[in-house]
């Protein structure tokens, strides 16, 4: 059996991967009819926005850049991609080990078990 926390991280990793791919491909498709550009996004007072904004969460020690070119933003959303891939490949090789018995599942908490 699986332990709930490794089955959890897997579906978060593969989550960060569908999300980051939907990003990558809306920020490719912004272009306008008749091919003549690309085209930004429009922000809630309908200003095109050229520039994009990443942050911490909101809250005391919230931190955010509002102003991250358009030329970083692919290769921040592929790094991030290669490394959720990455942490999927460790889960993956750790779900394996509790699959076969060699790392103990509790199976009424589907915990790892304490050794």
């Amino acid at each position: 059996m699986i332990s709930k926390m490794t089955a959890y991280e897997i579906f978060r990793c593969w989550s960060e991967i569908e999300n980051t791919r939907k990003l990558k491909e809306d920020l490719e498709g912004m272009t306008r009819s008749g091919g003549r550009g690309p085209q930004y996004p429009l922000d809630t007072w309908g200003v095109v926005q050229t520039n994009f904004e990443f942050g911490v969460p909101n809250g005391e020690n919230g931190h955010r850049l509002f102003r991250v070119s358009k030329t970083l933003a692919p290769a921040i959303l592929a790094a991030h991609e290669g490394e959720m891939h990455a942490k999927l490949v460790a889960l993956c090789e750790a779900a394996g080990l509790e699959l076969s018995g060699a790392v103990a599942v509790d199976s009424e908490t589907g915990c790892v078990a304490e050794t």
